[in-house]
């Protein structure tokens, strides 16, 4: 008598735990993507196609979040619900990529089925980028007063222009454009912008050089800026000294 009560007690504990196997629910699952990588601009091209399982309804997959709706729109394209439950969406791109401004676009994608079961997915589109940024200077005016007594060599400016693309579209190279009338009394180093005089002097004969600074990076995007120089007479120099000396 023990031994068949025994074998009751077995055979309903593992009844038991089948059924429970059996009614067991989990939330819908994303099936993994490819790494999504895009070129920074503007489009409404497709970015990926994702898809989600389950077997407790008909799943639907939407945007979880503000930014991730502003970014993109989330289109249906196929639902099967024969062998489990599938459901399968194109993500298709909506705003605008700058990977100056973020570099990678982090989606928030909802899959949720009818028994309110869900889960939340982050889909990262790196974004990769375009010489699309022009060079520029921290002012659009430089202006420095230079001594008649400067030397050929001296560095009298240094000045740099910054380029957020990536790689060589970033680098930039530097040139001084004027008239012939100012000729090559100053030069620029293309790489690090240091401007140095390349002449002698005479302010009886001009005491105010005018260029215009062009930084172009390696894809052809430049910018610009205008520099003065003022060329101080050699005598006036002297005079201030003496004026100076007597005062003290």
């Amino acid at each position: 008598m023990a031994v068949v009560l025994k074998f009751e007690f077995v055979c309903i504990v593992i009844i038991s735990l089948y059924q429970s196997g059996i009614s067991q629910r989990y939330p819908p699952i994303f099936d993994s993507t490819n790494l999504l990588q895009f070129s920074e601009g503007c489009s409404t091209k497709i970015l990926a196609t994702v898809t989600a399982r389950g077997n407790n309804g008909v799943i639907t997959i939407s945007a979880n979040d503000d930014a991730t709706r502003a970014k993109v729109d989330v289109l249906q394209t196929s639902s099967d619900n024969l062998a489990g439950f599938s459901t399968t969406i194109q993500i298709k791109q909506k705003a605008c990529m700058d990977r100056e401004t973020e570099n990678v676009w982090n989606l928030q994608l909802l899959a949720e089925d009818t028994s309110k079961m869900k889960t939340i997915e982050t889909l990262p589109i790196y974004i990769l980028d375009v010489n699309d940024e022009h060079p520029s200077f921290s002012s659009k005016l430089f202006q420095i007063n230079v001594s008649e007594s400067t030397q050929p060599s001296t560095e009298v400016l240094k000045i740099t222009a910054t380029d957020p693309d990536n790689g060589i579209g970033g680098v930039v190279r530097y040139t001084l454009e004027a008239t012939a009338l100012y000729g090559n009394a100053f030069g620029i180093d293309a790489s690090s912008g240091s401007i140095t005089v390349k002449t002698e002097f005479d302010f009886s004969k001009l005491s105010l050089y005018q260029y215009l600074i062009v930084g172009t990076d390696f894809g052809g995007l430049n910018g610009n800026a205008t520099l003065i120089i003022k060329i101080q007479e050699r005598q006036q120099h002297q005079s201030d000294f003496l004026k100076f000396l007597k005062k003290t």
